[in-house]
């Protein structure tokens, strides 16, 4: 028996095929509610099939522009999809990746690299704080603020303080002022700030600079 999509119940049996625009899908009826169903698996409503989504969604994932995945599609796929297709499916299925990957706990290392950044969102001074581990380069927070200051800087190291069980034993950052004050709230008897001026050797936040 398979979960009927209609009325929840694990009622439902197959019953032959049918041809749609992705071509030959298996239908189920079920004997509770007596209604037919195509098993989309989380895919219901979309005319192109789950495979040629999650190879767009990959795609975008590793970098490539809106007009190359087009072309992928085109060329591997026989798909002839808009880009702004590609960019619904990337907003909507990105969302529920989101809300997914935040359940599971990372394994993260114990080196972290912080930095900010300036964003101009509808002609506002906006600051973006990132956070990735050094050895598997996951983004273990991101913060979006209006102003750099103490207080953002705090909730920002609160952010990352939060995703593993343990504190890393390094973070390293810029020579920004924000940091100092910040790192002494939030990490009080931890010595793990490492930070040094852009211009020394020793100044190695490269991977989160990339």
């Amino acid at each position: 028996m398979f979960k009927c999509a209609k009325c929840g119940k694990n009622s439902a049996i197959k019953r032959g095929v049918q041809k749609n625009t992705r071509g030959w899908v298996v239908r189920y009826w079920c004997k509770n509610c007596g209604k037919w169903f195509v098993n989309r698996h989380g895919f219901e409503r979309y005319r192109h099939s789950p495979e040629v989504i999650t190879a767009a969604l990959d795609l975008r994932a590793k970098g490539l522009s809106l007009a190359d995945v087009v072309d992928h599609l085109d060329q591997h796929h026989r798909v002839k999809v808009s880009r702004k297709t590609i960019l619904d499916w990337q907003n909507k299925f990105g969302k529920k990746l989101k809300s997914f990957t935040q359940t599971l706990q990372p394994q993260l290392g114990k080196v972290y690299h912080a930095d900010e950044m300036f964003a101009k969102t509808n002609g506002d001074r906006n600051y973006l704080w990132s956070c990735i581990d050094y050895d598997t380069k996951f983004i273990v927070a991101n913060h979006f603020s209006d102003e750099r200051n103490d207080d953002e800087a705090v909730v920002f190291l609160r952010q990352i303080n939060s995703v593993a069980d343990k504190p890393p034993d390094e973070i390293h950052t810029d020579n920004s002022f924000d940091y100092p004050p910040a790192f002494r709230k939030v990490f009080p008897r931890k010595r793990i700030h490492k930070h040094y001026p852009a211009w020394k050797r020793r100044f190695k936040n490269n991977p989160i600079e990339r």
